[in-house]
């Protein structure tokens, strides 16, 4: 993300929302949600295509005013005609990296990396499990 318009932050507080635009987004009548975290760029993702992730393991993992450390971050989805939004960190909980910078990896690159999923009935104790779309 970009913390300020002069680029990166060294210090100070870094958190400002991340927009996305989807231009070919699923319908608008199914039920999308995105997620992010911060991982390691050059890394497979953590959660592949088409695998599922029950619901309640995420929304514990979700990041919070009470929880800043948490890895997830629940995204918004907002459709808007042919296109819709995606916001990361509307209320502006900073980002926590969970990067632990050492000689070897001090310049390895890390993103924000954003999962697409649609609900389906599961076999969770809640029972929903997210499908990961993208």
């Amino acid at each position: 993300p970009s913390c300020s318009p002069d680029g990166h932050r060294r210090a100070g507080f870094c958190g400002r929302p991340v927009r996305l635009v989807l231009h070919e987004p699923p319908a608008a009548g199914e039920v999308l949600q995105a997620w992010a975290r911060f991982e390691v760029a050059s890394a497979e993702p953590l959660w592949p295509d088409g695998s599922l992730l029950p619901e309640e393991e995420l929304e514990k993992a979700k990041r919070t005013r009470q929880s800043p450390l948490l890895p997830w971050m629940r995204a918004e989805v907002i459709h808007r005609g042919p296109t819709a939004a995606i916001i990361i960190n509307e209320q502006l909980l900073g980002y926590h990296y969970q990067w632990l910078s050492t000689k070897a990896t001090c310049d390895e690159a890390h993103c924000i990396r954003v999962y697409l999923a649609e609900s389906t009935p599961g076999t969770s104790s809640s029972g929903m499990q997210l499908r990961c779309l993208e």
